[in-house]
C-alpha cells in the first residue's frame, strides 16, 4: 500500500505499508502473526496495539467509521487524528512507560524508570 506523504516518517508508517490501517477510507485491521511492531519488542506494549486494531476491525466493531467499538456511543479515541496519535505513541514507548489516556485522546507518557529514581 502507498502511503500518504503525512504518514511518511512516523512509527504507523509500518502499520499502513502492512495494510492493517488505511488512513484514506479509515479502515483498521487486526494485527495478527508473531511479529512485534512495538519498538521496544514487548508484548505488553504490543498487546494493547493488538487489542485497539481488533476492536476497530469492520468485522468486530458496531461503527467503525466513527471509533464506536460496542454499543451505545462508546469509542475508542476521541478522533481519528487521537487514534493515530495513540498508535504512534504504543509504537515508540519503552517496556517501562505508561500512555496516560483521558477523554480519548494520549496527554502524556510517563517513565516508570525516572520516577523510581525520584524515590
Amino acid at each position: 500500500m502507498s502511503v500518504p506523504q503525512k504518514y511518511r516518517g512516523r512509527p504507523i508508517e509500518e502499520l499502513i505499508s502492512a495494510g492493517y490501517y488505511d488512513p484514506e477510507t479509515r479502515t483498521v485491521h487486526v494485527i495478527t502473526g508473531p511479529e512485534l511492531h512495538v519498538h521496544s519488542r514487548d508484548w505488553q506494549l504490543e498487546g494493547p496495539l493488538r487489542m485497539l486494531f481488533h476492536v476497530l476491525d469492520p468485522m468486530v466493531a458496531k461503527d467503525p467509521k466513527n471509533l464506536i467499538v460496542y454499543g451505545g456511543t462508546g469509542k475508542a479515541a476521541r478522533s481519528w487524528d487521537d487514534f493515530e496519535a495513540i498508535v504512534d505513541s504504543l509504537l515508540t514507548m519503552d517496556s517501562e512507560d505508561t500512555l496516560v489516556i483521558q477523554s480519548g485522546q494520549p496527554v502524556a507518557i510517563w517513565s516508570l524508570v525516572s520516577m523510581r529514581r525520584g524515590c
